[in-house]
């Protein structure tokens, strides 16, 4: 994760100051893999426009309840659900 975070954002992230949200797991389509997910969040005072994309087709910030409205596949509310439960932690 934290060679990902580097690579794709140049943010040099220190992992012992990240909270775990939690690992979401969900079987491939054969059933013969499993794909792990392991959410990690952390706290920023930077603004959306001050993060670079190095990699990839885009980007975009956007609230929990924004996120919420967006298409993604079914999982990922399990995800959002628990962000926003962390939330109050961080």
């Amino acid at each position: 994760m934290v060679r990902e975070v580097k690579e794709e954002l140049d943010i040099d992230l220190d992992i012992n100051n990240c909270f775990y949200v939690g690992d979401f797991f969900k079987e491939g389509v054969e059933g013969d893999v499993i794909i792990r997910r392991c959410v990690f969040m952390k706290r920023t005072n930077k603004k959306a426009k001050d993060f670079k994309l190095l990699e990839g087709d885009g980007a975009r910030f956007v609230d929990i309840k924004t996120a919420r409205k967006l298409k993604f596949r079914s999982e990922m509310n399990k995800v959002l659900d628990c962000i926003e439960n962390k939330l109050d932690c961080i």
